[in-house]
């Protein structure tokens, strides 16, 4: 599931990340902080009416629908991340992409997209974790189901598992991702430019 909620967030926030963060328009701050606004909210504040939502579309207890409730906490995001990053991007060199007969596509695609990898490669990072640690929408909207993922797992297994070795070496094979992912981007995070693009 956080694979495929990493590859889908990518894919949508880095053409919007680039857009708030490389052009001007109107409206383009209005739209950047209604984006961060709606990551501002507590996921326990909307559990009940997804619920509600899932119960009513068949979506509740499957993988679809924890990928698509998962978006909607990585997409703000990164999309604030990859934002920022973008901005701190010297011009120079895109305008130099254009002049040569790129389209802004192009420039996005040959020139900006290279340049970014780092910030990409971090990104991803944090939206895999985000998945991987969730707990409050697998835990009320897949609980006991097929798509349950490591966290509510875990919670379950105290109550289940009479052995504390067991919950142990589970709880060692839920943190190997994270603590593999935190050792290979430390560096690159604290470097990231998070400053208020605007």
């Amino acid at each position: 599931i956080a694979i495929t909620v990493t590859a889908a967030t990518m894919a949508v926030t880095l053409p919007v990340a680039y857009a708030l963060g490389r052009l001007t328009f109107k409206g383009r701050a209005a739209m950047l902080f209604a984006i961060i606004l709606s990551r501002s909210y507590p996921p326990i504040a909307v559990v009940v009416p997804f619920f509600y939502l899932y119960s009513r579309t068949g979506l509740q207890g499957t993988i679809r629908g924890l990928v698509i409730i998962y978006l909607t906490l990585t997409i703000p995001m990164v999309v604030w991340v990859m934002t920022s990053f973008f901005s701190s991007l010297p011009r120079t060199v895109e305008a130099a992409a254009r002049i040569d007969g790129n389209t802004r596509w192009q420039a996005f695609h040959r020139v900006i997209l290279p340049m970014s990898w780092p910030g990409i490669a971090v990104a991803a990072a944090i939206s895999f974790l985000v998945c991987w640690n969730e707990f409050a929408f697998s835990q009320i909207l897949a609980a006991g189901s097929t798509a349950q993922t490591f966290p509510p797992a875990l919670s379950t297994m105290f109550f289940q598992v009479s052995q504390p070795n067991e919950m142990a070496a589970a709880s060692i094979i839920a943190i190997i991702p994270p603590a593999i992912l935190a050792y290979l981007f430390q560096r690159r995070i604290r470097n990231l430019n998070l400053v208020d693009p605007l």
